[in-house]
């Protein structure tokens, strides 16, 4: 099965805002599990998972701009993921 990069995107986006809003579920219980206030518990998720999004914003950035130029997208796709699995 192929996931296309938009799909990433859109997963990296998901588990980013569940981990940062006041309306999800999880950042609630969390934060009523380890006993803090609920926007103390966000703010500490912000470090981790700010830099995660960080790093993959720049991964998502370098990948596009990597396979918009030029007419051998596919090429590289399949060239980029055999060098992944080694």
């Amino acid at each position: 099965m192929r996931i296309l990069p938009s799909q990433q995107r859109q997963v990296g986006g998901t588990f980013f805002g569940d981990k940062i809003s006041p309306l999800s579920d999880t950042t609630h219980i969390a934060s009523l599990a380890s006993g803090a206030p609920l926007f103390d518990h966000i703010r500490s998720m912000v470090y981790i998972t700010g830099l995660a999004a960080i790093i993959a914003g720049s991964f998502y950035i370098a990948m596009s701009v990597y396979f918009s130029s030029g007419d051998d997208a596919l090429g590289r796709t399949e060239t980029l993921t055999q060098t992944i699995k080694l």
